[in-house]
């Protein structure tokens, strides 16, 4: 019988291309492509005297790790992190949107417990709609509520938007690999293991991560010619 440490424990919600192994590391592929993600984090905390950098690095660093340990366990738990992660990204997002409101430390861990704790309640027991995970519609609007409040700051703060769109582009982009893994149209069984769809995608959210940081950077330029 294949049994993985992981046995027993609640599968998530989601099944992409690649199949599960034995071992501490069930989908390695999708767990490994994820550290890319930390490297980016890395590299992006690295910079220093760069406004969100601190932050942004810190988050993507947790979203990596969350994410190999999802494809690692291939469990509900793991799952959970990853979503989590995700949601204390878009909160990020959403705080950075609000910059102009001059917002006191404890308004912005407000936003911060509510952006991710509430989607991630939700995602712990409604878990899916229909049969879909509901993880991914509560992160779009989170993601729709960012850019829109990004776009009135930008605005305001006569920003560069080149990057900011680069980072969405990248994520488009990734996006569309992790459909075509999802729906099993790319989906090569003999190759997932090393190389498929949703590798990539971590790929381009590393890339995305990266793009971002640079946006931010004229915050600090801004700040710095005032």
């Amino acid at each position: 019988m294949n049994r993985t440490p992981f046995f027993g424990l609640m599968q998530p919600t989601i099944r992409y291309c690649e199949s599960n192994l034995n071992g501490w590391i069930v989908q390695p592929a999708n767990a490994v492509s994820s550290l890319l993600i930390s490297l980016a984090g890395i590299y992006i905390l690295a910079k220093k005297h760069r406004t969100y950098s601190k932050h942004l690095g810190v988050i993507a660093i947790i979203l990596g790790l969350a994410s190999f340990f999802y494809y690692a366990s291939f469990t509900f738990v793991g799952q959970l992190a990853d979503l989590g992660s995700m949601y204390l990204l878009a909160s990020l997002l959403i705080v950075a949107g609000l910059r102009n409101r001059k917002l006191s430390k404890n308004q912005s861990l407000g936003f911060f417990i509510f952006g991710a704790g509430i989607p991630l309640a939700l995602t712990a027991t409604i878990r899916t709609i229909g049969s879909f995970n509901i993880g991914i519609p509560l992160f779009a609007i989170l993601l729709i509520i960012a850019v829109y409040l990004e776009l009135k700051a930008a605005a305001k703060d006569k920003l560069n938007l080149k990057y900011f769109w680069l980072t969405f582009a990248a994520f488009a982009i990734g996006y569309l690999f992790w459909w075509l893994d999802y729906k099993k149209i790319w989906c090569d069984p003999s190759s997932s293991h090393y190389i498929n769809g949703h590798a990539v995608w971590h790929f381009f959210n590393a890339v995305a991560l990266l793009s971002l940081d640079h946006y931010y950077s004229q915050l600090k330029t801004k700040q710095a010619g005032a």
